[in-house]
């Protein structure tokens, strides 16, 4: 899991998705990625505009994990 704690939206940019999750093979394991958005938003999504997006890569993650 993955919690989102800023106004940006993130963007993940995996090769595979399985049912909509974006999916990340690494050590011969299949890691499902779910974000959770955490941020206390002030006004509600329909009233929020276009959201800044803030793209996260296959390698990004693997730094993370190893």
């Amino acid at each position: 899991m993955v919690f989102k704690t800023s106004e940006a939206d993130l963007g993940l940019a995996v090769s595979d998705t399985v049912s909509g999750l974006p999916v990340l093979s690494h050590n011969n394991k299949s890691l499902f990625i779910l974000v959770i958005d955490i941020f206390p938003h002030s006004t509600t999504a329909s009233q929020r505009g276009r959201l800044e997006v803030r793209e996260i890569t296959e390698t990004d993650l693997l730094e993370l994990v190893t």
